[in-house]
């Protein structure tokens, strides 16, 4: 491996490490939005507060 590789394998990691961050302070939201119940009720949410003409929360 020369400079080069060994210094795009280390932005490589790098770029792994910050999303492995941002994946932990994310948890409690993706396990909250992968309980099924829980999708039920932002489904709710949704259809309750949706506005004719707005279809970016859908």
């Amino acid at each position: 491996m020369n400079k080069a590789d060994g210094y795009t394998m280390n932005l490589f990691c790098e770029e792994v490490h910050k999303l492995e961050a941002e994946f932990k302070q994310c948890r409690k939201l993706l396990n909250a939005i992968g309980d099924e119940n829980r999708q039920h009720l932002i489904l709710e949410i949704v259809e309750q507060t949706h506005h004719p003409g707005c279809h970016s929360l859908i």
